[in-house]
């Protein structure tokens, strides 16, 4: 939020740096977009904070290169910044039922990442004990 409280009062280094997160999305999307014909795009993670300095950005940026903004819609995640949290759950609790041996390999990579957060979530869910 303070960033984004900090380029409606007119700090300029925060609002270039909003526009170049807008510009270098608009790159990728431009290039996504005919590809995948989206219905709309869902935007995540930290990028929900800044949404609504970020979206109007993103829209002026696809439209310089020539996307009809019109044909989808962009919006944020309701996941917030936890988008990864849920993936890594998802991920887990799919190993866990499909791959039940390799439950432990995922746990060594995730604590191998520094992940242990996401261990912690995972092992609490699935009543593991982890030495």
């Amino acid at each position: 939020m303070r960033s984004s409280r900090r380029a409606k009062n007119g700090d300029e280094v925060v609002f270039k740096g909003i526009d170049l997160i807008a510009q270098s999305l608009a790159t990728t999307l431009s290039i996504l977009i005919p590809i995948l014909d989206p219905d709309r795009v869902i935007l995540g993670g930290y990028a929900v904070r800044i949404s609504d300095l970020l979206i109007p950005r993103l829209k002026h940026h696809l439209e310089r290169k020539n996307k009809d903004v019109s044909s989808f819609s962009i919006g944020t995640s309701a996941l917030d910044t936890d988008a990864a949290l849920f993936g890594a759950y998802i991920l887990a609790q799919d190993e866990l039922f499909n791959f039940p041996h390799s439950i432990s390999k995922l746990f060594m990579i995730l604590l191998n990442q520094r992940q242990v957060p996401i261990v912690k979530l995972c092992a609490i869910k699935y009543n593991l004990c982890l030495h």
